[in-house]
């Protein structure tokens, strides 16, 4: 197959987990290059800090030691060297939760899909279960399904009587009559029939079940396949979160701090709960970081024993702990103010590193941030100092200064472009930004001050889908402004269209495919829609689907190469292997042109050895 048409709370276990300690050699080397960090040579600092960065994970511990302990403003030389060694901590960290969340979504994704087939495996068994009961009880008394037909009949219409009551209406006559028989039938029916209420309520369980059994029956032993494949990969993955997890808790506050600052950098991939916008391992961060700092109160080590000056290994902390109101909020309040206020300061000192890290801090802590360069004089908010005007801008839009100075891009002047132009740096720093540019658009998106046109908006929604896979941007839309998308059908299926395609790409096929098919309920003709709903039943194995949805997609672009190619996938998949070559010969002759693909796509191989095929793989490689 072809996989599209464009580019389009883990329980923390208790047991001990491996230590994160460096090898001796790792400790010596690290020592050695340690040195030189503070070295007057710019070279060789520079050299000495890539060396210890070279070292990755192995230092993490011992570079962790040293920044938990903060130096005196005072000392100028071993403050520097602890923004390098800050420095470093941040850019392998980065890396090492990169790991975590891949891990972990990945975990999370097979969990789900594993609890989804284990209930399917379920209601197939229970299926089963009461089919055999019906069974037994017909042994006894052959008329008991037509008995329970009676019931049931009795049984809706009442529910119907109750709903009407509700709403202050009555009954029609015809069915007030029924539903007056059928009660007397079922009274006589629970004299005759011993637990009758209680084989009627098993019927009706079953019935439902029989509108799936299909479903249930047809997929069963590639259910039980799947489920045992995924039991198997989690029992593999789980052990390997844990101990990514421990090792966060061995680093303490270092680690912390970088997952505090990391959570709105996280797309919504994944489907979130209800009335949430935050993504799994967001969520999943939140819980480390709330068990951190429960242990980091505890020890007595979340206030610090270093002066609350530039200590920038706790202020983020301090600022959580005040937000949640934990039981050291009181005590972090002061620091933190301390801490703000230093920060503040700091953005004049004559060295560039300070100056930077300063300019960092400010950001990460947000709306104390921005509030940290501004005053109140004569009643207006103005700039405490006018050279703090371009930092408060980057602050405002929510652009990291790190980011800035990689892509060079600033929204300072944003507001005076005209429509197109602010749809197009939207685009354009998504794409010079990557991830990095989430909390930007997703600013642009939720706050009406930085952008009041919903289509700007959408804009800023659309780039987060496609070029980031984050949803977030359009669940926040679609929560607070369903009418304007109602009003638009086009944005409507836009939306669909790409939550669908991020489904696909996060392999929540089920999911991919309701999504596709809310398009064609919406817009029966829609070429994409029947295209995407057939390929996402094709990776689903539901090959009767897919041959039909690429088929009417097909009707509507009958040229279209890869709804033909992936036709063909589906249709010898199934076995209708005349329909596959007539499917497959017709889409190279639309413009499909890889042989190499056509001779490696294991969705092929049922038509391998047909004349048919030879001659299609022969027309398609002279075509090329």
């Amino acid at each position: 197959m072809i996989r599209s048409l464009f580019l389009a709370i883990i329980v923390i276990s208790c047991s001990p987990h491996p230590a994160l300690g460096a090898s001796p050699r790792t400790e010596a080397e690290l020592d050695s290059w340690l040195e030189d960090l503070s070295h007057p040579d710019p070279f060789i600092s520079k050299q000495a800090e890539a060396e210890v960065r070279n070292l990755g994970e192995d230092a993490l511990l011992p570079l962790a030691e040293i920044l938990a302990s903060t130096p005196k403003k005072a000392a100028l030389p071993e403050r520097l060297q602890w923004l390098r060694v800050d420095r470093i901590v941040r850019e392998i960290l980065a890396d090492f939760l990169s790991h975590l969340e891949s891990e972990y979504s990945a975990l999370e994704l097979d969990r789900q899909e594993l609890e989804l087939l284990s209930t399917r495996l379920a209601s197939l068994a229970r299926l089963k279960e009461l089919r055999g009961r019906l069974a037994e009880h017909k042994t006894t008394r052959p008329s008991i399904e037509t008995d329970l037909k009676s019931w049931l009949s009795w049984k809706r219409l009442r529910e119907s009587a109750a709903a009407a009551r509700e709403k202050k209406k009555a009954l029609p006559e015809a069915e007030r009559t029924r539903l007056e028989r059928l009660a007397a039938v079922v009274e006589r029916l629970k004299r005759e029939v011993p637990g009758f209420e209680q084989v009627g309520g098993e019927y009706r369980e079953l019935q439902k079940l029989e509108s799936i059994a299909q479903s249930l029956e047809s997929k069963s032993e590639l259910t039980r396949l799947r489920a045992e494949d995924l039991r198997e990969r989690t029992r593999s993955r789980k052990p390997r979160v844990e101990a990514l997890t421990g090792k966060i808790r061995i680093l303490g506050a270092p680690a912390l701090v970088e997952l505090a600052a990391r959570r709105e950098l996280l797309p919504v991939r994944e489907t979130p709960p209800a009335g949430k916008l935050s993504a799994t391992c967001e969520r999943f961060y939140e819980l480390l970081l709330a068990k951190g700092l429960d242990k980091l109160s505890a020890e007595g080590r979340l206030r610090g024993d270093g002066p609350e000056e530039g200590d920038y290994g706790r202020g983020l902390l301090w600022a959580l702990e005040v937000d949640r109101k934990g039981k050291d909020a009181a005590g972090a309040a002061v620091r933190l103010e301390k801490h703000v206020a230093a920060v503040t300061r700091d953005l004049d000192s004559r060295e560039s590193l300070v100056r930077d890290r300063a300019r960092l801090e400010l950001y990460r802590l947000r709306e104390r941030g921005l509030a940290a360069l501004v005053e109140t004089r004569g009643g207006e908010t103005v700039l405490k100092k006018k050279t703090h005007s371009f930092l408060h801008g980057l602050l405002r839009w929510r652009i990291s200064p790190e980011i800035y100075s990689q892509v060079g891009i600033q929204f300072n002047d944003y507001s005076t472009l005209p429509f197109a132009a602010r749809r197009r740096k939207i685009f354009q720093y998504a794409r010079a930004a990557g991830g990095n540019a989430i909390p930007t658009l997703r600013a642009i998106v939720s706050t009406d001050a930085l952008e009041p046109s919903f289509l700007v908006k959408y804009a800023a929604a659309r780039a987060l889908m496609t070029q980031l896979s984050d949803r977030w941007g359009f669940l926040f839309l679609q929560a607070s402004n369903p009418e304007l998308v109602l009003k638009r059908p086009e944005i409507s299926r836009d939306l669909l269209l790409l939550q669908g395609l991020s489904f696909v790409r996060s392999r929540e096929y089920q999911s991919a495919a309701r999504e596709f098919r809310k398009i064609i309920e919406e817009f029966p003709f829609d070429f994409e829609g029947h295209y995407h709903l057939g390929f996402s039943y094709l990776l689903l194995k539901n090959y009767t689907q897919a041959i039909y949805h690429f088929e009417v997609a097909r009707r509507i672009n009958p040229k279209d190469e890869l709804t033909l190619y992936n036709l063909a996938c589906a249709c010898s998949l199934a076995g209708r292997l005349e329909k596959a070559l007539e499917a497959l010969d017709a889409s190279v002759e639309a413009g499909f042109k890889d042989p190499d693909h056509l001779e490696n796509d294991r969705d092929l191989d049922p038509l391998r050895e047909l004349d048919g095929y030879k001659r299609i793989l022969e027309k398609c490689n002279a075509d090329e």
